[in-house]
């Protein structure tokens, strides 16, 4: 996905001596890496589950295979791995270590096919486990590696065999080991998070169906798709749903909260960005009646940095304020 980026008007008045700040070398990258490791994500299930499953629907889009399912293997009384699986090119050495494993690099960031873009996502492992493992298919050779927090708690990658096979797939394999505790909470995620992808996966060891989307209204708003649903268990009011993965909208930014059930008296709209009162009020009255989902085109608004929410820049609540001031216009 490409980010959005932004230049400054800076004027310099005589000989300054200057410098770019930068990451201290002596620990500063280890530290840096801890805290994405440990602070990035507030739902670390959600985060494994959500980053690697994009990550291998993105490998199905670049290898033309978008209807391609991915594969989903939950943890079972007698396996307690989670494994997440591609069909796409599998990953060489190199890649594995100077793309997938270093933190910030991306190749997708040129792209609004793509979701992936921060380059953080392939790392999400550490942030539920000190251990896991990576098992690339590329070109006819099978290699397996260690994901570890070594000695230093310094996220360490191992290759532990390389060999060829010209039998299984290409593609990669994620494969994490769940706390048994947390496998209830795994399976509402996995079914939360896959109930929004546009091809559903394949999922072993998990026997309820996924949740259906009973849409009672589409509407158009400037080319973009509004579904207007009935409420289900995944009750998300309005939402904007890009690459995916569906982002909650606030809608007390947009002066909503005073009319709706949903209203958070800690957060104050930005009056530059309010509804007006009655549009309000009518948008209020449908997201108790319906769920609103929004199908945004990749990269029309920002994310932050995890992917846990919007990140509400003016380009971003510039848009969400037109599409959501047309809504009840619209379905009048």
């Amino acid at each position: 996905m490409k980010l959005e980026t932004r230049s400054n008007d800076v004027q310099k008045h005589g000989e300054m001596k200057s410098s770019i700040v930068g990451i201290a070398a002596d620990g500063g990258a280890t530290m840096i890496g801890r805290f994405l490791r440990d602070k990035l994500y507030t739902y670390k299930i959600r985060a494994i589950v959500r980053e690697y499953c994009t990550n291998a629907i993105d490998e199905h889009i670049v290898c033309g295979k978008p209807d391609l399912p991915i594969k989903i293997v939950m943890p079972d009384a007698f396996e307690s791995n989670l494994k997440i699986q591609d069909l796409g090119r599998g990953l060489c050495d190199y890649d594995v270590r100077n793309i997938f494993g270093m933190l910030a690099a991306s190749t997708k960031r040129n792209s609004n096919a793509l979701n992936g873009a921060m380059g953080l996502g392939s790392k999400a492992g550490w942030a539920y486990n000190d251990f896991w493992q990576l098992t690339s298919v590329h070109d006819g050779v099978r290699t397996e590696y260690s994901m570890f927090l070594n000695e230093n708690d310094e996220s360490e990658i191992s290759e532990l065999l390389s060999v060829t096979d010209t039998v299984s797939p290409s593609g990669c394999t994620i494969t994490i080991p769940i706390a048994k505790e947390d496998i209830p909470e795994l399976r509402r995620e996995v079914a939360e998070l896959a109930h929004d992808f546009s091809t559903p996966p394949t999922i072993v060891g998990m026997s309820e169906p996924l949740v259906k989307k009973e849409v009672a209204h589409t509407l158009n708003v400037d080319g973009i798709e509004v579904l207007l649903m009935r409420q289900s268990k995944y009750n998300r009011i309005v939402n904007v749903l890009m690459a995916n993965v569906s982002y909650p909208v606030d809608l007390n930014v947009f002066g909503v909260s005073q009319y709706s059930r949903y209203h958070d008296s800690s957060k104050k709209s930005d009056l530059k960005f309010a509804l007006e009162a009655k549009v309000s009020e009518q948008l209020a009255t449908l997201s108790r009646k319906f769920n609103i989902q929004i199908n945004m085109p990749i990269g029309d608004v920002q994310v932050g940095m995890a992917r846990e929410g919007l990140e509400y820049t003016e380009s971003t609540k510039r848009k969400l304020h037109k599409l959501l001031g047309a809504i009840p216009e619209l379905f009048s």
